[in-house]
Order: structure tokens, then C-alpha cells, then sequence
């Protein structure tokens, strides 16, 4: 016996914990949650529109046409069922920002926003059917759908709004599944009973395409805060406390947001571009907000820092025609040190910058390795300076560039030809 969809049916069952706040909204910004549960939720659609782009990176068009059917056919239908995945709501964070002037590089006037997330380590559980009419598309199929939960996991996709600035970012817990061979008579009856065995296995184990993954170039330094760094949470009333102190997390963790991040390394991707009369490569690499609204190639973390130590500053305004301390204006400021690792993502286009937007990323993260960027606010006194560790890039199993910064060793670099295709004047 076979169903409509297929004689072979695999079930696989995987738990995902956001490691980064997610937005999946439902209008004016807010996340989906469901009142009723009180669980956020992920939809089916939001999760097979990411599998599917994902795949579409360097799969055949023969599979995914099989998989997700053709829409010029109207007898072909998908063989895959995602369902919508939930978790029970454990928090919400609210992140301020402001919107940027291209042009000055200053914060636009009266344009501060919030944005609303659900906090991280939320466990949501996703569920997949997959069905195929022979062994061989079966291991097709299984081997895309691992390949893409490995993926997931490293980070090459994320889920929901603002994941080019760090958000939907996801870790793997657990996998689960069960498999059935409809012309087996057991196993038919066991799927019709919905007496599913399920059978853990490790994303690790399974073989899975990795050429998915060489779309991908990640950059990864590690370092330490050299000056302090300041990145100003909202405001409070409380008297008791400084008037500005280092913004965190919905965990209580001192963070650099990826939108903090983002901004500064756009600037200075800026900077590199009209050095080398390449402006125009700005808009392909980082996105734009224009009526094409292309969408940012380069993907940034939030930074976690480490070993915090703080520090209250205090500052006075300056009135500047008499030139002495202006009444009432003396302010506390909670500026933090620590550990920092920094990390972003490249997702190539198979574009004829793609080399050029490799190196550009690279230059960017030595700038801050070498603490020649600043982070946060405080610039012109000298705040948010890293100095770095160790800086490593690879692409897929391939390590394009690994430097021992603290000892002063490069132990591979394969940069040569990325920044020579960057320098070659447009």
C-alpha cells in the first residue's frame, strides 16, 4: 500500500533553541504569540520558506521541484509538512535603536524607535513529514533536511525580521526520528495506529552535502576589551542608579547588540569602498532601504561579553560661551571590560563581488582586532577598543585565514587573491 504523497514516510522531530532574541511579527512589530497557550510560535510557512531558500543556495532544481513540487504541474504536490513549532513563553525584550544619517553618520533627529523580541532559550519544537516514492529519493530527501538542521545550527540560517543584525539565530538540542515503509505490513499498521517509535540520532553522524555550507563565510575573533565600552541601555528613573550603564539581555547578560555591531562595520565598509572607488558595492554587500530594498548579505552576532568588570565615570557639560561647568549637568556613566567574541556571517550570491565583499569583511574584522575601531559610544575618548586574540575565517571545512594575534603568527592565510580582486580599481 502507498499514499497519495508516497510508500516511504520519515518523521523527524529536532528541538531548536534560539541562542539570539527573535522577532517572527504579527503586525506593528510584535512577536507571534498565541494568547490563548501563551506559547510563541514559529509558523510552518516562516520555516519551509527558510529551508527551501536554503537549499536553493546549490540543490538540484530536480530536487526541489520533487520536494516542494512544481507549481507549473498541477499533479505535482510537496513531499514535505512542516508544522508550525511552539514553546511556552518564557520572556520578551525590548531593544531601543535609532536610525542612522548616511551622510553625517549621526543618529537622525526624533527618529529613536524600540523594537520588541522574545528573549533567548526558548525550546521550540519542530515537526517534519517527509514523503517518497522510492529509497532513492528518500535519502535525497533526508540528507537535504539534515544538511539543513546542520545549518541551522552553525548559523547559516536564521528565522524571523532583523536576523542580518543578529536575531533568529538558532542551536540544534535534539533529533528524533521515525521511518516507515508503507509495503511493509508492520509498519503500515504502526503509522495508521500513529504509534510512532522514535529513534534519537546526531546531526553530526549524519552524512549531509556540505556544499551548502561553502555559501557561507564566517568570520570568528576573539579578544579582549581593551578600553571600556559603553552601549547604552534605556534610561530608568531610579536616582540610585548611574544615568547610563551597559544594556542588557533579557538574561541579564552584558551584551554588544548586533545592531551596534552592524553600524559600525557598515561605516567603516564604507570608508574601505570609496578608498578603493568601489561605493558602489556597499548596497550589494550591507542592503539598502530604497525601492530595490536589497537585502544585507553580511550577518552579525550579538556579542556576549565575558569576566565583566565595571567602572562609574562621572562627566560635566561645558558651557561654551563662558566656558566654565554648566549647572545641574554633571552625569554617571557605567562603562564595562571583558571578553569579547566577535562573530559574523558572509552568504555568498555567486556574484562577481562575492570575492571582493570577502575581503572587505576581513579588513573590517582586523580593524577592530587591532583596535583601531571603536565600538559604543564614546569614540573621541577613546571607548570600546578590542584587542585581539585570535581571528580565524573559513568557508565551509576550508580555513581561508587563521592569525594568532597574541603571539603574533598567521598559521594560514589564503586571503591573497580576496584582496587583490578589492584592490583592482573599478
Amino acid at each position: 500500500m502507498s499514499l497519495k504523497n508516497g510508500e516511504f514516510i520519515n518523521k523527524i522531530f529536532f528541538e531548536i533553541e534560539n541562542i539570539t532574541p527573535l522577532n517572527i511579527g504579527k503586525g506593528e512589530g510584535e512577536p507571534l504569540v498565541d494568547e490563548e497557550s501563551n506559547k510563541a510560535c514559529i509558523p510552518g510557512t516562516t520555516l519551509a520558506g527558510a529551508i527551501r531558500a536554503y537549499l536553493e543556495l546549490s540543490s538540484s532544481k530536480d530536487l526541489i521541484e520533487k520536494l516542494f513540487g512544481n507549481e507549473k504541474d498541477n499533479n505535482s504536490i510537496s513531499k514535505i509538512y512542516v508544522y508550525d513549532a511552539y514553546s511556552d513563553l518564557i520572556g520578551n525584550e525590548i531593544r531601543p535603536g535609532v536610525a542612522i544619517d548616511r551622510f553625517s553618520g549621526a543618529a537622525k533627529d526624533r527618529e529613536k524607535f524600540e523594537r520588541k523580541y522574545i528573549a533567548k532559550g526558548h525550546k521550540f519544537q519542530v515537526n517534519i513529514e517527509i514523503y517518497s516514492n522510492n529509497h532513492k529519493d528518500f535519502q535525497s530527501f533526508n540528507e537535504a533536511i539534515y544538511g539543513v538542521i546542520k545549518a541551522i545550527d552553525a548559523g547559516n540560517i536564521a528565522l524571523g525580521s532583523y536576523k542580518t543584525n543578529g536575531a533568529g539565530l538558532f542551536k540544534v538540542n535534539s533529533i528524533k526520528e521515525a521511518s516507515y515503509d508503507l509495503k511493509d505490513s508492520k509498519q503500515l499498521f504502526s503509522y495508521l495506529r500513529n504509534k510512532d517509535i522514535y529513534i534519537k540520532k546526531d546531526v553530526d553522524f549524519f552524512y549531509a552535502d556540505n556544499t551548502h555550507n561553502k555559501s557561507f563565510v564566517h568570520y570568528e575573533l576573539d579578544g579582549e576589551l581593551k578600553t571600556p565600552l559603553l552601549v547604552k541601555k534605556m534610561s530608568t528613573l531610579d536616582f540610585n542608579r548611574v544615568d547610563d550603564e551597559q544594556f542588557q539581555n533579557a538574561s541579564g547578560d552584558y551584551i554588544i547588540p548586533g545592531t551596534s555591531l552592524k553600524g559600525v562595520i557598515r561605516s567603516q565598509g564604507e570608508r574601505i569602498l570609496h578608498f578603493f572607488n568601489k561605493e558602489e558595492l556597499i548596497g550589494e554587500i550591507f542592503g539598502t532601504s530604497d525601492n530595490e530594498h536589497k537585502i544585507s548579505k553580511f550577518t552579525i552576532w550579538d556579542c556576549e561579553i565575558q569576566n565583566v568588570k565595571k567602572s562609574i565615570y562621572s562627566k560635566i557639560k561645558l558651557n561654551r560661551f563662558t566656558g566654565g561647568v554648566s549647572m545641574g549637568q554633571k552625569k554617571e556613566e557605567e562603562p564595562v571590560i571583558g571578553k569579547v567574541n566577535i562573530k559574523g556571517i558572509l552568504k555568498l550570491k555567486n556574484e562577481s563581488y562575492d570575492k571582493e565583499a570577502i575581503a572587505l569583511i576581513a579588513l573590517i574584522f582586523r580593524d577592530i582586532a587591532k583596535g583601531e575601531l571603536s565600538l559604543g559610544s564614546g569614540n573621541s575618548v577613546g571607548r570600546g577598543r578590542v584587542e585581539g586574540r585570535k581571528l580565524k575565517i573559513f568557508m565551509g571545512e576550508e580555513v581561508l585565514f587563521n592569525w594568532d594575534i597574541e603571539n603574533n603568527k598567521v598559521e594560514k592565510d589564503s586571503l591573497g587573491e580576496y584582496i587583490e580582486a578589492l584592490r583592482k580599481r573599478g
